[in-house]
């Protein structure tokens, strides 16, 4: 493991050490070490299962930007080969 590696894993164990002075409680501390990934205890941060919900209903949104059947579309970028 590269030393860059090992900062960025101790540094997430030092955020969640701050997440757990900040709990209020036990059983809040607990949610912070054994909850999914993003939980919190104030509900100020989406987690993983939350976030991927709101991913897949937002790819169902975005516009398909194919031609229509029966059509052509010539991009103008490409260039003609003579």
């Amino acid at each position: 493991m590269e030393a860059k590696d090992s900062f960025i894993a101790f540094h997430k164990w030092i955020a969640i050490g701050k997440d757990i002075s900040k709990a209020g409680s036990v059983k809040n501390a607990l949610g912070y070490l054994f909850g999914p990934p993003g939980w919190s205890h104030d509900g100020s941060r989406k987690t993983t299962r939350q976030l991927r919900a709101k991913a897949a209903t937002h790819e169902n949104q975005v516009p398909n930007h194919e031609s229509p059947v029966g059509t052509s579309y010539s991009s103008p970028l490409k260039t003609q080969s003579r």
